[in-house]
């Protein structure tokens, strides 16, 4: 999830409009079935706990402490944890696509919920 929510981010820095960016994603081979739901909850800022962070957290944790009493390095398995617990410290009980929304705050991309409430403030 890391790997996509970096893409979104840098597509959308790159000027690529983020429901386009969303939809084009979902139809590569690299997104996993698994993760096609994920992306249409995010196209409409959908983070709501259907595998929570937490839970991930927990399993990140666990594939890396098996991973070191293996003598296993897992670079990327720990950035991503560690990407899991900046969002996960946010403090809301989300879904673990929510390191979208985290890369994006991180890459300074304005999303469609930001420009929601752009306009609704400018009232």
């Amino acid at each position: 999830m890391q790997a996509i929510a970096e893409s979104i981010a840098l597509g959308q820095k790159e000027g690529l409009d983020r429901h386009r960016l969303l939809e084009v994603l979902s139809h590569t081979a690299v997104i996993a079935p698994a993760h096609l739901g994920k992306l249409s909850r995010a196209d409409v800022g959908d983070y709501s706990a259907q595998f929570a962070l937490g839970l991930m957290n927990k399993d990140f944790g666990l594939v890396l402490e098996t991973a070191a009493a293996a003598k296993v390095p897992m670079p990327a398995t720990a950035a991503a944890f560690q990407m899991n617990v900046a969002e996960f410290n946010e403090g809301k009980e989300e879904d673990f696509s929510a390191v979208i929304a985290l890369m994006e705050r991180l890459a300074r991309v304005e999303t469609t919920d930001a420009k929601a409430l752009s306009k609704y403030h400018a009232r």
